[in-house]
């Protein structure tokens, strides 16, 4: 759960986001009863089948609420995914016409690439505050739901520390991502 809480970019802690899931759940519990009571009442039938009801209202609209943090990483994922490529070649293009990877992913922070836009902001971020490119770079990945922005970024951190051309190798990637989508 920390893990997907942090893929779908949620700020609560685990403990407050459980809770939160807990009380709604109780409330729409309470809703559900309700509205089997009166339900019950007009078909007159035993009103101790609610009993039972408690339990299972309590424990399927408990499950419902548990599904936010997949929910909100499987759309951050799309999200990202959508403008993964035009970002990657913006970045490519950037790099092959001889600007440095830290000022081209400065340029993609500050494009409208969605949430990539985004993702690379925070990198440049913990760049200008002291940390190294490959290590904020690897960071960020960590927390990120799409296969193809950690695939994309993890190639640049390669290059990086192996020292070979990051335009090339981002090249490769990008057009094994092309071929995927």
């Amino acid at each position: 759960l920390p893990k997907t809480m942090r893929e779908g970019a949620m700020k609560e802690t685990v403990e407050a986001f459980t809770e939160k899931a807990m009380k709604n759940a109780a409330m729409l519990t309470v809703g559900l009863l309700i509205i089997t009571y009166m339900f019950l009442d007009i078909q007159r039938g035993e009103k101790l089948l609610l009993i039972p009801g408690i339990l299972v209202y309590y424990l399927l609209t408990l499950f419902m609420f548990m599904q936010e943090p997949k929910a909100k990483k499987s759309r951050r994922k799309r999200e990202i995914d959508r403008d993964i490529l035009f970002a990657g070649r913006h970045l490519w293009i950037a790099l092959k016409g001889g600007l440095p990877l830290f000022d081209s992913l400065v340029a993609i922070s500050k494009s409208n690439y969605g949430s990539v836009s985004t993702e690379v902001n925070k990198i440049v971020e913990k760049v200008f505050v002291g940390a190294p490119l490959d290590t904020a770079m690897q960071e960020i990945v960590e927390d990120n739901p799409s296969p193809s922005f950690r695939r994309m970024m993890l190639q640049i951190v390669n290059s990086v520390r192996s020292g070979a051309d990051v335009a090339d190798s981002l090249e490769i990637v990008l057009d094994q991502i092309s071929r995927e989508q």
